[in-house]
């Protein structure tokens, strides 16, 4: 009786483990995600103060992905993510707030930039200038 008790007990720990509890029974297990790193740069005019990254990962917060200025060209800004393959990043470029959009060649507001993560993606954008203060 003890036996029986013991092999139940084990069966059961088995279960709640997530294993098989009976012979020749598959578990599946989750596949871990697969992630790919991203880099995006915005080439801004000189003197640029910081610049932010708001995307759709960080809930559009203008001021909380701040962009690495690149150490062998100064008017570069560097933002290298690690996003799960096949996810849509959509993001703009900010001085840190909503009102401080980047501003493309064409002199229109950089808006609707968007990425899907693939393999070794590296997205570029020029920036002559960012919305003034309202």
């Amino acid at each position: 009786m003890a036996r029986f008790i013991l092999s139940a007990l084990a069966l059961l720990i088995v279960s709640a483990c997530g294993q098989a509890t009976t012979p020749g029974t598959e578990v599946e297990t989750a596949k871990p995600a697969e992630f790919v790193g991203v880099t995006i740069i915005a080439v801004v005019p000189e003197g640029t103060a910081d610049v932010f990254l708001a995307t759709n990962r960080n809930e559009w917060a203008p001021n909380v992905s701040p962009m690495t200025p690149s150490l062998e060209e100064p008017n570069q800004r560097i933002s290298q993510l690690l996003l799960e393959k096949g996810f849509e990043l959509e993001y703009k470029f900010t001085l840190g707030t909503s009102a401080h959009d980047a501003v493309g060649t064409d002199g229109q507001v950089l808006q609707g930039l968007k990425l899907s993560a693939d393999e070794g993606l590296l997205a570029e954008h020029q920036v002559s200038g960012f919305r003034p203060a309202p």
